[in-house]
This record gives C-alpha cells, sequence and structure tokens, in this order.
C-alpha cells in the first residue's frame, strides 16, 4: 500500500513548478500598475494551461488539496481568455448579422513577415478572398514588387515606412478614398491611416504594427500613438499586428483612446516561424487585432490557413449603415 502521507521528490518538484508559475499569472492580473506586468499577461493563457498540467498528477497523491487549489486558479485564469479564444477549432465567429439591405465589405490583416518565401501564397489568398481593404505590416523591399502586380484590383494605398531597411505599414484599398479626408502616417512603419468612402458612407481605416512588450518599445510606442488614434473620424477600424493579447492593458488603453472595442473570435494567430504553422490555432499567441467603432456592423471574423508567414491571416467581414439621407421634398432656396 502506498503512502500518501509521504509525496514523492517528484510530487514536491511538481508542485513547486507549478507555484513558480503562479507568480507571473498572478502578477499579470496587476498589469495596469506598470508595463512590466502586462508582459506577464499576454502569457495568461499558456501559463494557465501549463499550471493545470502540472497540478493534474498531484490529484493522485497527498498534495492533492493543493493540487485542487492551483488547478481552480488556473482555471479561473484561463476563463478570463476565453472570450478572445472564440472560434479556437474552427478559426471563425459570427459576431453579429450585417443589417438587411447592406451591402457587405471585407477586410484582410496580414503580417507578411519581411523575408516570406511563399510570397505566391499571399498573392492566391488575395486573389481568392477578394477584400475591399487590407491591411499589412512587415511590408519589406522585397515585397514592393509583387505588391505592384496588385495595384490594378487595389489602386488606392497608403503606404508608411521609410529607408532600405525599415518595414512599412500599408493599407490598400477597392474603395476610394473619401472626399475631402485626411490619410497619413504615425511613426516610421508604426501606422497608417485613411479613409475610404463605402457607398457613400466614410470610414477611417488604421494599420497598426507595434513592437514587442516591455522591455521593449511597445508601451512608448502606445503612448505616441493614442493621441492620433483619438483624433480619427469614426465609423473606425483598426487592424494589425498588435503583439498584444485581447485582455492585455496595452489593448484596453488602444480601446479607451480610439473609441472601440475589439472584434472576439480570431483566437490564437501567431507562433515562432521555427515551429509548424499549422499548430498556430491551437499553441499560439492571440496578437493579431481588429477593432471596430460604433458604426461597424461585424458580421463575422476568421483566421484563414497559413500564407508562409508567422502570423495567420484574418478575415473580418462587415457592413456600415448608409449616411443619413435628407428628408424628401427638402430643399435650399438661394434668393
Amino acid at each position: 500500500m502506498t503512502d500518501r502521507k509521504k509525496p514523492s521528490p517528484f510530487a514536491w518538484l511538481l508542485l513547486a513548478a507549478a507555484l513558480l508559475l503562479s507568480l507571473p499569472l498572478v502578477l499579470g492580473f496587476l498589469s495596469h500598475l506598470h508595463p512590466a506586468l502586462d508582459s506577464f499577461a499576454h502569457l495568461r493563457a499558456h501559463l494557465a494551461v501549463s499550471m493545470g498540467l502540472l497540478a493534474l498528477p498531484l490529484l493522485f497523491t497527498a498534495l492533492w488539496r493543493e493540487a485542487a487549489m492551483i488547478l481552480l486558479l488556473a482555471l479561473t485564469a484561463f476563463a478570463t481568455t476565453l472570450s478572445a479564444m472564440q472560434g479556437l477549432l474552427t478559426g471563425a465567429t459570427s459576431v453579429r448579422a450585417a443589417s438587411d439591405g447592406q451591402s457587405l465589405y471585407s477586410l484582410l490583416q496580414l503580417n507578411l513577415r519581411y523575408n516570406n518565401r511563399e510570397s505566391a501564397e499571399v498573392l492566391r489568398l488575395i486573389a481568392r478572398e477578394k477584400p475591399d481593404i487590407i491591411t499589412l505590416q512587415e511590408v519589406s523591399t522585397e515585397w514592393e514588387p509583387k505588391l505592384k502586380m496588385l495595384e490594378a484590383s487595389y489602386p488606392h494605398r497608403q503606404r508608411c515606412g521609410e529607408g532600405p531597411f525599415a518595414w512599412s505599414v500599408d493599407i490598400l484599398s477597392r474603395r476610394p478614398f473619401a472626399e475631402g479626408s485626411q490619410s497619413g502616417c504615425v511613426g516610421n512603419g508604426v501606422m497608417a491611416f485613411a479613409r475610404f468612402d463605402f457607398g457613400g458612407a466614410p470610414v477611417s481605416v488604421v494599420a497598426l504594427h507595434l513592437s514587442w512588450p516591455w522591455p521593449f518599445s511597445q508601451p512608448r510606442q502606445i503612448d505616441f500613438v493614442l493621441p492620433h488614434l483619438a483624433r480619427l473620424d469614426a465609423p473606425l477600424l483598426i487592424a494589425g499586428d498588435f503583439n498584444a493579447v485581447p485582455w492585455s492593458n496595452a489593448m484596453r488603453r488602444i480601446e479607451a483612446a480610439s473609441g472601440t472595442h475589439h472584434v472576439s473570435g480570431i483566437g490564437p494567430s501567431w507562433l515562432h516561424w521555427a515551429l509548424p504553422a499549422d499548430v498556430i490555432r491551437y499553441a499560439g499567441l492571440p496578437i493579431d487585432q481588429v477593432l471596430a467603432s460604433d458604426g461597424i456592423d461585424i458580421a463575422r471574423i476568421a483566421t484563414l490557413g497559413p500564407v508562409g508567414s508567422d502570423h495567420l491571416p484574418v478575415r473580418l467581414d462587415f457592413s456600415v449603415p448608409p449616411p443619413p439621407r435628407a428628408p424628401e421634398g427638402m430643399q435650399t432656396v438661394m434668393n
């Protein structure tokens, strides 16, 4: 008979490892206090799953009470990420139906990866999906000849990023620029913005590429772009590689400043390039985001199949309510 009162050294090792993981997990919930704690928040889902796996074997040892507490903490923490994990298995989520009679538009978001060797796959994806708007990151000089092939289909472009070694952020559009609107750049390869005409309804579109979290430059970049986001006219769509998860403080700050909300359902979208792309949806980080303001009706959001990048493409289907028409019979009379 096994003596359950004497845990084995291996059981103690598992417990110690689980307790060590609980420290960054808990600190991540204090992410509003400092960007360093927000860096822990980005790993919340992975830390919670790892803790749970370490605790499971301990349920069959004398340390079962400790294991149960660890499992409860892990499950509670993981539950806070579930809204972002909708569509985990299918890669698609229907958010809400577009209003009857409204035209449906689409946006394709993709971090190309600067040295992607499968550019033909990207071009085939665009030809197949035929999005109205494309937001791109890591547009290197190697990508320029490929993107020129799209000029006939996407004649309207806002490119932001200068220098021979700069990775630009781009917006490509089938829709024309809205009359009298402004487009521009914020930072070098950080943010591109433009306002397009969707059947008479103007919509602001932003392509955003943030750096890695603290101790890298992401917090400073966010401080820099927030005033510019706050000045953009609604309705507004922001898409990009945020290098930030939906439940992070970084995302909350961007949402608050821009008057947008995160469109949930994208799920994991990035995994290190050395790992198989097919497992991104199950083990990756959800760092590619789409934010939408009021005035944008979301029909569907989905991750698409890999195209040689370490990021999955994201497709958004949406509609825009038409601008209000003047009452019939109302005229302006000039005397």
